[in-house]
């Protein structure tokens, strides 16, 4: 999405997964997190980028969560009956929730139309799990969308309209004046800058369990900073 962007178009891609997302209520999944990415093109050196699944949470948080030993929220998950919990290894093993109730579930529903029901591919059970089936392909069906602003307008009318739209986001005043409001992408954008420069910050368990793998794999490990 961030090359579809760099190139000046607008991208909007979605991909479907295989059933993990049960609705309030409901005790089995009916459809998948769905994912939707969207990214335009800015002068700002990095692009408006939107890349969001459509539960409460990505199933990878929960393993994050797994991993230091915390407790998650009543929102994020569900055991296999389809009750919320906070413990992140039940609702690993279980269902996702969706973001914004009826509304994420919603959302889910139309990607999983125009990736697999409009194109032919997989929808709903076809798919497989990637963690339940490592070695199986997965049958995710995409869908990918590029547009040029140049059919509406001239490309720099375009990025000064976009400029416009950050300049009125950045002067949108909060409450706690110590924060700042940024466009989507944008607090991603100063991580990846902080990563780059200062490296990638690891629970202490799972840097362990790249070590045991380097030596396993006689590879380099990598270094772990003080």
């Amino acid at each position: 999405m961030r090359t579809t962007a760099d190139a000046h178009y607008i991208g909007l891609a979605m991909t479907n997964v295989t059933p993990n997302l049960v609705v309030p209520g409901g005790s089995r999944p009916i459809t998948g997190n769905n994912p939707i990415a969207f990214a335009a093109p800015t002068r700002l050196g990095f692009p408006l980028l939107l890349d969001i699944s459509m539960s409460a949470v990505a199933g990878g948080k929960l393993l994050l969560a797994m991993e230091k030993g915390e407790k998650i929220p009543l929102d994020w998950a569900t055991d296999r009956n389809g009750r919320p919990t906070d413990d992140p290894e039940l609702g690993f093993n279980g269902f996702l929730l969706p973001v914004g109730g009826h509304k994420g579930f919603g959302l889910s529903v139309m990607v999983d139309i125009l990736c697999g029901v409009l194109t032919g591919g997989a929808f709903q059970n076809d798919i497989k799990s990637m963690y339940k089936h490592p070695d199986d392909p997965s049958e995710t069906s995409n869908m990918m969308i590029a547009i040029d602003p140049a059919i509406a307008m001239e490309p720099d009318a375009f990025l000064d309209r976009m400029d416009a739209l950050y300049r009125t986001i950045k002067a949108s005043p909060m409450w706690d004046e110590d924060n700042n409001m940024y466009i989507p992408g944008e607090i991603e954008n100063n991580t990846r800058r902080r990563r780059l420069e200062d490296g990638i910050p690891l629970p202490g368990s799972l840097y362990d369990e790249i070590l045991a793998l380097s030596a396993r794999h006689d590879s380099q490990p990598p270094s772990r900073l003080p």
